[in-house]
């Protein structure tokens, strides 16, 4: 990702925060915002967006493009392209929809 991109995280969730945060200090090209700035369709989805060369990314896909792309040992993020889908989204989805409870255990 060479040109800036764009990241729209959960401004309420301490676990979102952290990976944008994390995101700014491995990429200089990143522009992190809040979900509540995305058109309802992508709001409902109730996950991570990436936007980058005007592809639109959520989920799972978004967050191996992300961090993909912060270099050497991160690349390895790809292997869960390796698994069945079906379970790659399903772990996500688990973390997601319970990000808020496993938020409180991070200070």
């Amino acid at each position: 990702m060479n040109e800036k991109y764009e990241i729209f995280l959960d401004d309420d969730c301490k676990i979102c925060n952290r990976f944008g945060e994390k995101t700014i200090n491995k990429s200089n090209n990143v522009l992190i915002r809040s979900n509540k700035e995305l058109t309802k369709e992508l709001f409902k989805l109730d996950s991570i967006i990436l936007i980058n060369n005007g592809k639109t990314y959520s989920g799972i896909d978004a967050i191996s493009n992300i961090i993909s792309n912060w270099g050497g040992a991160y690349k390895i993020i790809k292997i869960i392209t390796y698994l069945p889908r079906f379970l790659s989204d399903k772990l996500y989805k688990l973390i997601s929809n319970h990000r808020h409870q496993i938020s409180k255990f991070i200070k």
